[in-house]
């Protein structure tokens, strides 16, 4: 009997101890990854802040904090002995760069149209525009539309910017082609019409009657003339090809 109170006595002591302890245990260590590796630099800076606290307030701020500053869809932490924190988050899928025309203000949008933090040392494809709003705030509607047709075109054919202004959506295509979108609509019926018309624009280009030494696989054939640039202007029911 006093065997089994001993053990009783000695296995809550242990079970208190690991539930208890690790809140007064300053936190030294925070390893924080996402769905894409590791987290991004703002919010790897944003956790350093927070190291050297105990584990139950570096948890708390880090779900008060980093959550709320940076538009993280779900995060959870995990306390490892004796003195780490392992963070684990999904940030919200990050689209397209916005960027001031004059290049000296840019930041990064996500799918939800946020604009989240500095872009800094991206690869997103850039969209030109007259202003870039605060974090925190969300695009204006044509802003958004724009980066995703940027977004889905950077993906298909390597379009790397655009140009937003107020009467349309300006872009090049494989260096020849200058496209022009209206700032709203069907991505996917705008994609497919450029696509389509990109496709016949090279077929002309192959089956010209052009001489050898002069062929256009290096243009595009319009009109029975071979240019350096065409411009395919999608604004109008009837797609315009200059």
């Amino acid at each position: 009997m006093k065997r089994f109170i001993l053990i009783s006595i000695i296995t809550v002591f242990i079970v208190v101890t690991i539930s208890v302890l690790p809140r007064f245990i300053p936190i030294n260590t925070i390893i924080c990854s996402n769905q894409y590796g590791d987290c991004s630099e703002n919010i790897k800076k944003e956790l350093e802040t927070i190291k050297g606290e105990s584990w139950h307030s570096t948890n708390d701020r880090i779900l008060d904090t980093v959550q709320n500053t940076f538009r993280i869809n779900e995060i959870n932490t995990q306390y490892v002995f004796p003195n780490t924190l392992k963070v684990n988050i999904i940030e919200a899928r990050y689209k397209f760069i916005v960027e001031n025309n004059d290049g000296e203000r840019s930041a990064i949008v996500d799918q939800n149209g946020n604009v989240l933090t500095d872009a800094k040392n991206s690869n997103l494809p850039v969209l030109k525009i007259a202003d870039v709003n605060d974090f925190g705030n969300k695009v204006d509607e044509d802003i958004f539309f724009a980066g995703n047709l940027l977004f889905d075109l950077y993906y298909s054919k390597n379009v790397e910017s655009a140009i937003l202004e107020n009467d349309g959506i300006y872009l090049n295509v494989d260096g020849k082609y200058n496209v022009i979108f209206p700032v709203m609509g069907d991505r996917e019926l705008l994609i497919g019409s450029l696509n389509a018309i990109i496709f016949r624009l090279n077929t002309a280009s192959l089956d010209s009657t052009i001489d050898k030494e002069d062929n256009c696989e290096k243009g595009c054939y319009v009109f029975n003339e071979c240019k350096d640039i065409c411009t395919v202007d999608l604004r109008f029911n009837n797609p315009v090809i200059r």
